[in-house]
């Protein structure tokens, strides 16, 4: 079992971590692919860091698609992970289906990826 697949694996069991710092531990595409299956079904993360993963295309787009299923997740840091224009677009658009206490919470700045021009 690869160091991805074993996090996926122990986050789908944990019920009480709402905080996760994955930051700067090059995650690459498979790593952030096996993340965002998890992070379809997790209730308890709310805040997420993903800086310097190296998700690229793949890993990113997946993480946007399990944000749009995943609404609890409302701090999210993924910048520099070498996304292209779709991915932070994409991203962007899974932020939408939040709402928190009957409000939509801002998009924080550091949201997308700094290669991109985005915060």
């Amino acid at each position: 079992m690869t160091c991805e697949r074993a996090l996926a694996a122990t986050l789908r069991l944990n019920a009480t971590l709402t905080s996760l710092n994955l930051g700067w531990n090059h995650l690459g595409e498979g790593g952030g692919r096996a993340l965002a299956e998890t992070l379809r079904l997790n209730t308890t993360v709310t805040s997420l860091n993903l800086s310097d993963d190296g998700l690229g295309e793949g890993g990113g787009q997946a993480l946007a698609e399990a944000l749009r299923l995943n609404t609890k997740i409302t701090l999210l840091y993924c910048r520099w992970n070498d996304l292209r224009k779709e991915v932070p677009s994409a991203l962007g658009r899974a932020w939408e289906f939040r709402v928190i206490g009957g409000f939509r919470p801002m998009m924080p700045s550091n949201f997308m990826c700094a290669n991109l021009g985005f915060g």
